[in-house]
This record gives structure tokens, C-alpha cells and sequence, in this order.
């Protein structure tokens, strides 16, 4: 098994605020890049690389948008110049991710941390919606966020926890209206903000049951082609913090004889110190460092990914990948691709696109008194990457 993730952009570090205009994502054959102008207007693209060139024009709206250069060349340097007509240019530079071995064999989405119904944000709520639309913007995040996905061509979709904010009746019926207008299946797991303990929620293992989604149970396994998708549940009662401990047999089990790549969703994160070092804390350390030691014994290169931090991150832990994938919700609202190969799979964290709603996403990245836009982007090696292995014979 071996990693290969997209190499940062030159002169970025983890912790800053994302340049204009930045490289929100890489795949193999496209790069997202989020371009922030005062004006609308036309937008002139050119793609270089050592042996050819692409152009692309685009009509941007007030204030930017996300977007997608398209048709550049696999796992190859490349210089993307940006010319609006009323005079803002750019350039940065950029090297495509490389794709896995063998052929494609499925692609599903992961969507962390909803909070749908919420109208605020921040450790003090000081970020709001201003003026307050009909449909909370939660709302039409989530919305937007599962579009692309399905547009990307996501087959399955994960809903790793925190689908509501406060677990109130009428944001379970967000909830189901979004997974009503899902065109392809939907599993999901629940998060602290599901099922803590308050006067008037509704119980949130109950009511994900009554919208008929694949879970329930404290373990949901899901067979597709090429890989096992293993959707773990980590609340626990009274608490925020997660445990995995009572599902971690489960999930080794399910994990010892999947015969291919294998992909664990849960909504808490792992701890890696005793005592937590930022908020909000996730699952012990302890539990953390035993689960994933046997993890990586049944399943050597297995995919663990988590929300909970609404922030996007990596790391190794031996010969398991442990990713933490931001939210819709708030900046820089994202959600997540997986594309299974015969070979491996690799992993894309993309923007929500909808130019009506990327106003509202870079409003929130002053959160945390200003600072995390610096804190939860993290690089892009975080976000796009490849994980290898060998194809049976």
C-alpha cells in the first residue's frame, strides 16, 4: 500500500488564508479553483503544461464562484493563468493527482456535519444569516452540496453525523426531504447534535430508522464494486466526545474479510493526545490508538474518515489513512468524493458550487475571531490523494 497526495501549491502552509484565487481541488484530469472578483463578468482560462495547452471561457457572477478547469493532462505540473474583463488576473500553479492502478469500479460521496436548521455560527454565534432567508442556508448548503455530488457521478452517498442541529422534529423533515430528492442510495451514521439529551428532540437512531436510511444499527456494511463501505455509529449517551470501542470489533470484523478496498466512516474524529489540544474533542486516544492498530492489522490500508471538526485533514496511523473532511455548512464548504480502481482509491474534496451560495460560504470564514479560514481549509495534500495498492492477480 502506498499514498500519493497532491503536492501543496508553492509557498502554502497549512495554517494561512487561502489566496485568490486558490486550488479548492485536483483530480486526475481537473482542478477546482475558487477565484474571488468584485465584478460579473467573462473569464478567460489558460491551462499550460510542458507538452500542451487547454482554454476555457466562463461567465463568473458577483463575487466569483467555484471554478473547474477541465481536459489537463494525469499527475503532470501545471500553470492555470485566470483574466477577467474588468481586469483582475491570476495565476497559479498546480500538479493533477495521479490515479490509482486499473480501471474505475464505483464512485460514492461522504456529506459531514449538515446542521440542518441552524442559523448561526461561531464559538460566540456571532456569524449569522443576514438577512435571514426563508430556507436557512444550511439548508440550501446541504442541497447544493448533494447536487455536485450526484453530478460528479456519486452513486452512494454517506452522511457521516450531525444531519441535524438540535435534533427538533422540523429538522429531521429537512433531512428527509433532502434524501427524498436523492436520485441513488443513502446511508447514515449520527453525531452528537442527533442524539444528546434536550426537552422536545426527537431520538436520533429512531428517527434516521423511520427515513429508511441503511443504518440503525451501531454497524452498516455496504458491498459495492471493488471495496466494503463500513459506516460506524460513535455517539454516546450524555456526551459530545465519541467511542469507538463498542463497535470496534464490529468494524474489524466486517473489515478482516472484505477482499477489497475497504472504507470506514464514522462521525467522531480520533484523538491523537490524551487531552485534547482544540475543539471539539473527539474519541480518546487511547480507544483511538487501539482501534486503528487493529484496524490496520485486518485491513492494511484501510480508509478511515470522520467530521465532527468541520475541518479537512490527514494522516498516517501505520498502515491505516485517517482523514477529518470538512462541512457544507461552513467555510470552505465542501463535501467529499471517493473513486474505488482496481488498484486503490483515491479521495477529492470539493466546494460547493452554486454561485448563489458562495457569499455566504466565505462569511463564515471569519469565525473563531477571523481565524478559520486559516484553520479549517488545511492543505491541499489533505484533501486529494491517492491510496495504492496491488491488484490481485
Amino acid at each position: 500500500m502506498s499514498v500519493h497526495a497532491a503536492p501543496d501549491p508553492p509557498g502554502h502552509r497549512r495554517y494561512q488564508r487561502p489566496p485568490n484565487p486558490w486550488v479548492a481541488a485536483v483530480e486526475p484530469h481537473n482542478v477546482q479553483l475558487v477565484w474571488r472578483v468584485d465584478s460579473a463578468g467573462r473569464a478567460q482560462i489558460t491551462a499550460r503544461w510542458p507538452d500542451g495547452e487547454a482554454h476555457h471561457a466562463l461567465d463568473l457572477p458577483p463575487g466569483g464562484g467555484a471554478v473547474d478547469v477541465g481536459g489537463l493532462p494525469v499527475d503532470q505540473p501545471v500553470t492555470i493563468s485566470l483574466d477577467h474583463d474588468a481586469g483582475a488576473r491570476a495565476t497559479v500553479q498546480v500538479t493533477t493527482l495521479r490515479a490509482p492502478p486499473g480501471a474505475e469500479t464505483f464512485r460514492f460521496a461522504t456529506l459531514s456535519d449538515l446542521h440542518l436548521g441552524s442559523r448561526h455560527l461561531g464559538f460566540l454565534s456571532t456569524v449569522v444569516e443576514d438577512p435571514a432567508p426563508a430556507v436557512a442556508d444550511t439548508v440550501r448548503l446541504a442541497h447544493a452540496a448533494l447536487d455536485d455530488a450526484v453530478a460528479w457521478g456519486a452513486q452512494l452517498v454517506v452522511l457521516k453525523g450531525d444531519l441535524t442541529n438540535r435534533a427538533q422534529p422540523d429538522e429531521w423533515d429537512a433531512l428527509a426531504t433532502l434524501v427524498a430528492r436523492c436520485p441513488v442510495p443513502v446511508i447514515a451514521c449520527c453525531g452528537n447534535h442527533d442524539v444528546s439529551p434536550h426537552p422536545g428532540r426527537v431520538d436520533g437512531h429512531g428517527a434516521v430508522v423511520e427515513l429508511g436510511l441503511a443504518t440503525g444499527a451501531a454497524v452498516e456494511t455496504r458491498d459495492v464494486p471493488g471495496a466494503r463501505i463500513i459506516v460506524a455509529d460513535t455517539t454516546a449517551p450524555l456526551v459530545d466526545p465519541g467511542r469507538i470501542r463498542p463497535v470496534s470489533a464490529a468494524v474489524t470484523s466486517a473489515a478482516s474479510d472484505a477482499g477489497g478496498q475497504v472504507f470506514v466512516a464514522l462521525h467522531h474524529q480520533f484523538q491523537r493526545t490524551p487531552v485534547p489540544t482544540y475543539w471539539p474533542p473527539g474519541i480518546a486516544s487511547g480507544e483511538a490508538d487501539h482501534f486503528l492498530a487493529a484496524l490496520g492489522h485486518a485491513a492494511p490500508g484501510a480508509l478511515v474518515t470522520s467530521g465532527h471538526t468541520h475541518r479537512n485533514r490527514r494522516r498516517q496511523a501505520g498502515p491505516v489513512v485517517v482523514t477529518e473532511v470538512g462541512s457544507p455548512r461552513d467555510f470552505p464548504g465542501v463535501w467529499a468524493g471517493y473513486v474505488v480502481h482496481e488498484g486503490g482509491l483515491r479521495q477529492v474534496v470539493r466546494r460547493v458550487s452554486a454561485p448563489s451560495l458562495q457569499a455566504r460560504i466565505d462569511s463564515t470564514a471569519r469565525a473563531a475571531f477571523g481565524q478559520w479560514c486559516r484553520w479549517s481549509a488545511g492543505a491541499l495534500s489533505d484533501r486529494c490523494f491517492v491510496i495504492e495498492r496491488a491488484i490481485a492477480s
